[in-house]
């Protein structure tokens, strides 16, 4: 017997009625207890292993050798098509949708128990958007992490919505004002902040209230904002475009767009780009992210021009808005950023 973890839910073989069922994932959970226990750098899949735990939609029951060589394989299809990993009965083993293993809980530090043919999946938009924007980043000179796995598909994500992103460019906007005022040694009220924007101020997160209400607060890191600003700007249609990131936000327009239009209309206006456009631009920063990781890791030059701190701000922003990180609100984007994308 079998668990498969699926991330896309895709409806069963139609030739497999009996021989499978939906489990819930409270069920698996003390299986792979395990999984979640392991440190970031004990297993190079680690990382995108707990990460497909964390995305799994549907787990289905199923013994696919029980049920005859056509069932079985169909089964096997199946698990391409829902983006699955199977997990043995006892959760000690992971295998790809081929069945090659991937990860066993006994032998963590054995690498060769990985198959050598085994591939952590991912739906085919996401690996083809993977390869186009690693083609566009070799245009550009910079030279793509190899192994990286892309960012989910289409299938895979659930975007916050235009309200919420709306809601959370106001509070941006207030906490970047704020800390450019302390950095050039004129604080504002912030009292007569929160009077001029109770919207942005209801949307703040818990680290940016304690930036409000700290007497000496980290101005350099909140200044920084600007960038998720502008990117959110961007996702909300209120930029034309998100250009290369080797300079920094110009923060007359980006502050011009917040003056001219009252919060609530900017709100209520509010509208989202196309599920691709910001796939596209999440896979975009993530590789760069990654380059500029390894570049600063072996004392190399940055390529590009790339600014890190734009790169890491745009990479906040679009992992917040798609929930990369998974059930994360925006000071946990931060802090998943900040670790290398991972949660440890």
């Amino acid at each position: 017997m079998l668990f498969a973890l699926a991330t896309i839910d895709s409806a069963a073989p139609p030739d497999a009625a009996g021989v499978w069922a939906d489990v819930d994932r409270q069920t698996v959970l003390p299986l792979l207890a395990w999984l979640d226990c392991l440190a970031p750098h004990a297993h190079p899949l680690a990382v995108p292993l707990r990460r497909h735990w964390l995305r799994t939609r549907r787990i289905v029951q199923v013994d696919p050798d029980s049920c005859g060589d056509a069932a079985g394989q169909a089964w096997l299809q199946w698990a391409w098509r829902a983006n699955a990993i199977w997990v043995s009965e006892n959760g000690r083993v992971l295998s790809d949708p081929a069945r090659l293993a991937l990860l066993d809980r006994d032998l963590i530090d054995d690498l060769l128990v990985t198959h050598p043919d085994a591939v952590i999946p991912a739906p085919k938009d996401a690996r083809q958007r993977q390869a186009e924007v690693a083609a566009e980043l070799r245009n550009r000179m910079v030279d793509p992490i190899e192994g990286a796995i892309p960012v989910p598909g289409v299938d895979e994500v659930a975007p916050r919505s235009a309200k919420e992103t709306a809601e959370r460019i106001l509070a941006l906007f207030v906490v970047a004002t704020r800390a450019e005022s302390i950095l050039n040694g004129h604080p504002l009220d912030v009292e007569r902040m929160r009077v001029r924007c109770p919207l942005g101020f209801d949307a703040l997160s818990p680290d940016e209230r304690a930036f409000f209400a700290s007497p000496s607060p980290p101005a350099d890191a909140f200044v920084w904002r600007y960038e998720s600003l502008m990117c959110l700007q961007w996702a909300l249609d209120m930029q034309f475009e998100l250009p290369w990131p080797d300079e920094h936000a110009d923060l007359t327009a980006v502050t011009r767009l917040m003056v001219d239009l009252p919060d609530q209309t900017i709100i209520e206006h509010s509208r989202l780009r196309s599920l691709e456009e910001l796939l596209k631009e999440a896979e975009r920063h993530q590789q760069l992210y990654f380059a500029v990781a390894s570049a600063q890791s072996q004392g190399q030059e940055i390529p590009a021009g790339i600014d890190p701190g734009v790169v890491c701000e745009r990479l906040i922003a679009l992992s917040w808005l798609l929930d990369l990180p998974m059930a994360s609100s925006w000071d946990e984007a931060i802090k998943w950023v900040d670790n290398g994308l991972t949660h440890s």
